[in-house]
């Protein structure tokens, strides 16, 4: 003879549906309810969802650890990026190489109206295209269409508009 059924209460089904199709992690779900994850699971095919795949999630970003890594190891040698991080100088490599790989670009620190000094010369940034391009201005007027934000390996500096155009990185 089986377990004797115990009726769920329709708001509980109800609120941990809602919180699977909310993308919720599977363990929290059934936690909060007080239920199995292989209980949630049926509840959620039950109600049509479509299952997610298994496994870690990837992400299409980095953390704000590999993005501190990637600029560090723009800055100087690997084996120190390493020690800062204790890494290994594979790891560092691996890290770089998978998000060069994904395409993914650091986003620029600045956006339109902002001026930014570029090889000596202030320019005011007109428009971003994307993280490598754009429009911008001279001071003395000239449109310069369109921008590579790049000069010897090097993004350009933000520069603060006032009297003291004081250079940030």
């Amino acid at each position: 003879m089986g377990r004797p059924t115990i009726p769920t209460p329709p708001e509980t089904r109800a609120a941990a549906v809602a919180d699977y199709r909310n993308k919720l992690p599977l363990k929290l779900i059934a936690a909060r309810h007080g239920y199995t994850p292989a209980t949630i699971s049926i509840w959620a095919r039950a109600a049509k969802i479509e299952r997610r795949p298994r496994g870690i999630q990837l992400s299409d970003t980095p953390s704000d650890r590999d993005r501190a890594i990637i600029r560090r190891a723009r800055e100087v040698p690997i084996n120190q990026v390493a020690k800062e991080f204790r890494l290994t100088r594979a790891r560092i490599w691996s890290i770089r190489k998978k998000w060069r790989e994904a395409g993914w670009v650091e986003p620029l620190p600045w956006k339109a109206g902002d001026w930014i000094e570029w090889a000596g010369v202030r320019f005011r940034v007109l428009r971003v295209d994307d993280e490598r391009r754009g429009a911008v201005k001279t001071e003395s007027g000239e449109t310069v269409d369109p921008f590579t934000w790049r000069f010897k390996g090097h993004y350009s500096r933000l520069a603060m508009a006032g009297s003291n155009w004081v250079a940030l990185n």
